[in-house]
């Protein structure tokens, strides 16, 4: 996950350093989008959420939820 998230962020700052820089809520978007079904109740539960969610939060978030996937006890 730290390597999928690594990519889509430097790709995001390509872009700024391009001129064309992309939203927080766009970068969000498409890291969630791009994830496998497992993380899917995860995306939900971060895509309806009424608290507002940062990038780091939703780092945090799918990172965690990796280490249970790979690790379930």
């Amino acid at each position: 996950m730290c390597d999928y998230v690594t990519q889509v962020k430097e790709t995001c700052d390509a872009l700024v350093d391009s001129g064309s820089p992309i939203s927080e809520v766009e970068q969000i978007a498409s890291i969630l989008n791009r994830l496998t079904l497992e993380y899917n109740h995860f995306v939900d539960v971060i895509t309806t959420s009424r608290d507002p969610i940062n990038i780091d939060g939703v780092i945090s978030v799918l990172v965690d939820v990796e280490t249970h996937i790979d690790d379930p006890f």
